[in-house]
């Protein structure tokens, strides 16, 4: 498997996610692929427009954030996390079983 992913290494996955951990995780979100756009839920180049994060504040949060930070920020705070199988380390894993 490629180190890199839409024009992202794992690493820049993982430091972007890492931006905002839950302190208290109570929801893991696993999305089987990634949104249509390609870009990635945790990146700062993410708009609160894109229908993935808009639908997450809306449907998980209940919230309409301005921002991109502010959403994720929120998002950590109540403890949820989001991972995508194209970015994880479940990908391996899955590309074997299917």
């Amino acid at each position: 498997m490629s180190n890199i992913q839409h024009g992202l290494t794992r690493e820049e996955y993982v430091r972007f996610r890492a931006a905002y951990p839950p302190k208290d995780p109570k929801i893991v979100l696993v999305l089987e692929s990634p949104p249509k756009s390609g870009l990635y839920f945790y990146s700062p180049e993410w708009r609160v427009s894109e229908p993935l994060f808009s639908a997450m504040m809306n449907d998980v949060l209940r919230m309409k954030p301005k921002s991109n930070d502010e959403g994720l920020r929120e998002f950590a705070s109540r403890g949820v996390l989001l991972i995508a199988m194209n970015n994880s380390c479940f990908a391996r894993y899955y590309e074997r079983v299917f």
